[in-house]
């Protein structure tokens, strides 16, 4: 994993985490999880792993952005969490 960004960039991306654990009704705990350039911060929340991407407008797409619900293609003997729920 990565380093805390700057601190703009991680004020902001807690910011969305806790937006978005407000959302899901989740409480994000543990240690952070930091992705390249803060573009993703993740951590356990609950029974929960919620991971929150962020991108400048018109930059979104791609397997940073849709990784997670692709996933559900590979065969169920590749390991991964469960997709609980996406909020764009």
């Amino acid at each position: 994993m990565f380093d805390t960004p700057a601190p703009t960039t991680a004020d902001r991306m807690l910011a969305a985490q806790q937006h978005a654990a407000d959302q899901f009704g989740l409480r994000a705990t543990r240690r952070r999880v930091w992705g390249y350039r803060g573009r993703t911060l993740s951590s356990a929340a609950g029974p929960h792993w919620l991971r929150v991407v962020c991108a400048e407008a018109g930059t979104e797409g791609g397997t940073l952005w849709n990784g997670p619900s692709t996933s559900r293609t590979l065969p169920a003997s590749v390991p991964r969490p469960d997709l609980f729920r996406i909020r764009d």
